[in-house]
């Protein structure tokens, strides 16, 4: 949770307020702020054992992860449509948008496109997150969230680039040099201790 609150600290630590630059930095800035909501939600929910819905929060943690990077990033007319609750989220098209972003390869579009279904199956209750909710204890049968600690530490590192990569982007975006600098080192260091582990 500590990564989460000192990505989030990046741009929420301005006492001063906010100067408008343009019309996307509002609902920008209400976007960043949904995002960290809901890391710190499934973080807390990781804790207090609740995974089921923790897992379900990764969608929605994703979908707003994407519709800030549209916000930011997209055509007037996506824009728009985020602002009139018109737009329905294309994972594939802002993984595009990202791996451009990123200067990359394919990496996210092609990632996601394998993710949708499970996402939604956590989300909304599918076979994912079925599954998991039976617990085999001597010869009986539970019913009980079943996530391993290995599908819990996934989850918790399949978190961190998002909002990292959420941190980079919109500090670039509005234009703070060291705290972009500082969202890239910790997205560093995650990436460096996820190889060392």
């Amino acid at each position: 949770m500590a990564l989460s609150q000192r990505l989030q600290l990046l741009i929420n630590r301005n006492d001063e307020g906010y100067v408008i630059r343009s019309h996307r930095d509002p609902l920008a800035l209400m976007y960043w702020n949904i995002v960290f909501e809901h890391h710190q939600g499934l973080l807390f929910l990781l804790q207090n054992h609740y995974p089921a819905p923790a897992f379900a929060l990764l969608r929605i943690l994703q979908e707003a992860a994407f519709r800030l990077i549209v916000v930011m990033n997209g055509t007037e007319n996506q824009f728009v449509s985020i602002k009139t609750d018109t737009y329905k989220t294309d994972f594939v098209e802002v993984g595009k948008l990202i791996d451009q972003k990123l200067e990359s390869g394919p990496i996210v579009q092609l990632r996601t496109q394998d993710t949708i279904k499970a996402l939604h199956g956590f989300t909304h209750g599918g076979p994912h997150q079925l599954t998991r909710q039976f617990c085999k204890l001597d010869d009986s049968l539970n019913i009980m969230s079943n996530f391993s600690d290995s599908e819990i530490r996934g989850l918790v590192n399949e978190t961190i680039p998002i909002v990292s990569l959420t941190a980079a982007f919109t500090t670039e975006f509005f234009n703070m040099v060291t705290e972009n600098s500082t969202a890239l080192q910790l997205l560093d260091e995650h990436v460096r201790s996820m190889v060392t582990a």
